[in-house]
């Protein structure tokens, strides 16, 4: 009797903990290549999850992902700026 009812309570733990909502992870890569899902997700991870945000693999997943497109040297929108001689100066006035 005791095996039967131990058996239905571990059976009905598993069952319980299988009905949660389950949240599919993306990879970082995932997100550094799909932009909309990853600034959405950061908005979520910002506004709803609070401190689960902080344990969440997707929140983890991608801040990562949008921290290495900040620093990516591809991403950066600016030019590298032309160092003048003098004597590309010297034409200026005339």
């Amino acid at each position: 009797m005791k095996k039967s009812l131990i058996s239905a309570l571990l059976f009905s733990v598993t069952v319980l903990a299988g009905c949660g909502e389950s949240e599919v992870t993306q990879t970082v890569d995932y997100y550094k290549t799909h932009d909309v899902e990853r600034k959405e997700m950061l908005e979520k991870c910002r506004n709803e999850m609070g401190a689960k945000a902080a344990t969440s693999n997707n929140c983890i997943n991608a801040t990562k992902a949008n921290t290495a497109l900040e620093v990516s040297p591809s991403r950066n929108t600016y030019t590298e700026l032309e160092v003048l001689k003098p004597s590309d100066l010297s034409d200026l006035g005339k």
